[in-house]
């Protein structure tokens, strides 16, 4: 008897894994999404204000002072001191990070679908709670307070692209430094500054263009690191080659080259 092989269930970790198709374009939005969603918690403190006129929307509705700590923190007959919501900032990252060493081990293990669904119901349930205890309330949050988040991300983005960009210049001339072969060393580079231009140029290339000189952006970059690399001393090329094999004389061995999935 023959078995007849079965996709593995939607949830699971295998399915997750990107198949020969797969577009690396989808890539960059669902990044960004998560990343957006992160940078909520960074950006928190554009709802400080809203928040502490929950209540009573256009003004502050003051606790009495003879409420305590806990009372006031789960009061819904009143509003939050700003003072008070900056616990909120601090609890997150508590939570964040307890979140991360309980669970991370089980999203490794189950993979991020199973992971995103409970999360999302987590989500629902809190949301649910959150409306039965303001039923009909408005949202409090104005234009001027979502056009403000947006700074902090751009802000944010650029940060991370100069430490990232710092990282992979150190990195890079630091494994050339600790590399030698046959006697010869190697040197880098790199620097920050000049990575960065070269990523804005590719990215420029393949925007502009659709994506039809994506090739002409990859040779950029492997023409940087060629000219970013120094060598002292002599390298014995005759004794670096690489395994003879069958070329292939169809149209993958050009959409190889190309790094193209159309054939």
């Amino acid at each position: 008897m023959s078995s007849v092989a079965t996709l593995p269930g939607f949830f699971t970790k295998e399915r997750t894994v990107a198949g020969p198709a797969f577009s690396r374009w989808l890539v960059p939005p669902a990044a960004l999404a998560i990343h957006l969603c992160i940078g909520m918690a960074y950006g928190f403190s554009v709802f400080w204000l809203p928040l502490s006129k929950a209540i009573g929307i256009t003004t502050s509705v003051a606790c009495p002072k003879t409420m305590g700590f806990m009372e006031e923190i789960t009061a819904t007959s009143c509003d939050w001191k700003i003072s008070m919501l900056g616990w909120t900032y601090t609890l997150f990252f508590i939570f964040l990070g307890s979140a991360a060493a309980i669970m991370g081990g089980w999203l490794e293990r189950v993979g991020p679908r199973k992971a995103g669904v409970v999360s999302a119901l987590y989500l629902a349930g809190v949301d649910q709670q959150i409306a039965a205890a303001a039923p009909g309330r408005p949202p409090t949050v104005s234009p001027k307070a979502i056009a403000a988040i947006v700074p902090v991300i751009v802000a944010f983005y650029l940060v991370l692209g100069l430490i990232s960009a710092w990282y992979q210049a150190a990195a890079f001339n630091h494994f050339a430094a600790h590399t030698s072969y046959e006697g010869a060393t190697f040197r880098g580079n790199m620097t920050a500054w000049s990575i960065i231009w070269l990523v804005i140029g590719n990215l420029l290339i393949v925007t502009l263009t659709l994506g039809l000189l994506a090739p002409v952006a990859q040779a950029r970059a492997a023409r940087y690191m060629v000219e970013r690399l120094g060598i002292d001393g002599t390298v014995p090329l005759g004794d670096i080659a690489q395994r003879a094999g069958d070329p292939m004389r169809r149209g993958e061995g050009l959409a190889q080259v190309f790094d193209v999935d159309a054939f």
